[in-house]
């Protein structure tokens, strides 16, 4: 069994299909995933993943001591087929293919489909790049592509598509939403097609990973003060908060998140944070707004 991890999709035994999600893990024989397909029912985002595996799946779910909380967790032995995204198959969406050779041409990295875009042509083109050093590259890629306008910043249908996706976690308005989506480089537009590209700063899983400690819930306003590593999954921030919880607050440095949508903040930039205060071993105090009801508005 290949390893796998963030961007890597699973077939089960029953032929539903799910993505794997992270790229550390509690055990080596379990991998954290979120259904995207089962029968005919078609599912896209982590809420709808976990309510679904809830659902139908119940006993795949399990304390999950790397994000402190239970999530869904295949075993490799109910895994028939593995979708490597580095492995590029017939069917894959031929936009895909071309944004893929084309970044490769320029960066000399390596880079995969993922998503609906490995199986077949889907409204949206999904890449994935591991490594630290390479997801640099590829970044440094993408700005370039973006200035000599083969990529172009989310406008029309395909930007309003990605807000109505962003209101499950934010109540940024339209106009600031414009804004920002015109500087990000992680999702645009090729070819006339809307892409995301996940920059992994791992090139191979970890397992057993030490015990990230959930706190309490917080709403705390801070300033970006460190971004440089706010294009990778998962983005690290650093930050100085500007109000929090008592007794913590000053303990603050971090803002942690492994979602796009909140990937490539601006230093100074001043946001409004709601999810968890959590303690991250190797790391120190962190807000995390991956939790259900979290949600990152800038200012």
């Amino acid at each position: 069994m290949a390893e796998v991890m963030e961007g890597y999709m699973l077939r089960l035994w029953d032929g539903s299909l799910w993505m794997v999600k992270g790229s550390e893990f509690p055990e080596e024989d379990r991998v954290r995933a979120f259904p995207r397909r089962v029968g005919g029912y078609k599912c896209s985002g982590l809420n709808c993943g976990y309510k679904l595996a809830k659902e139908i799946y119940p006993w795949l779910l399990r304390y999950d001591a790397c994000v402190d909380m239970h999530t869904p967790q295949v075993p490799l032995v109910d895994i028939e087929e593995v979708l490597d995204p580095l492995d590029e198959r017939s069917e894959t969406d031929p936009h895909a293919r071309r944004l893929k050779r084309l970044l490769e041409a320029e960066s000399g990295v390596e880079v995969g489909v993922t998503g609906s875009s490995l199986l077949g042509v889907g409204r949206d083109v999904d890449l994935v790049v591991y490594g630290l050093e390479a997801s640099a590259q590829v970044y440094e890629v993408l700005s370039t592509l973006r200035r000599r306008g083969v990529l172009k910043p989310l406008s029309g249908s395909a930007l309003m598509e990605e807000y109505r996706k962003n209101l499950e976690d934010t109540t940024v308005g339209l106009s600031r939403f414009r804004r920002r989506s015109a500087h990000r480089l992680l999702v645009g537009v090729y070819e006339g097609k809307p892409y995301s590209i996940r920059l992994v700063a791992r090139r191979r899983p970890l397992y057993g990973c030490r015990r990230t400690i959930k706190i309490s819930k917080v709403e705390t306003m801070a300033k970006v003060l460190d971004s440089s590593l706010g294009f990778v999954t998962p983005a690290i921030y650093r930050v100085q908060p500007l109000s929090g919880p008592p007794g913590y607050v000053d303990d603050v440095e971090f803002l942690v998140t492994y979602r796009i949508r909140y990937m490539e903040l601006p230093e100074d930039i001043v946001v409004q944070v709601s999810g968890y205060l959590e303690y991250i071993p190797g790391l120190g105090y962190a807000v995390v707004p991956d939790h259900p009801g979290g949600r990152v508005v800038t200012k």
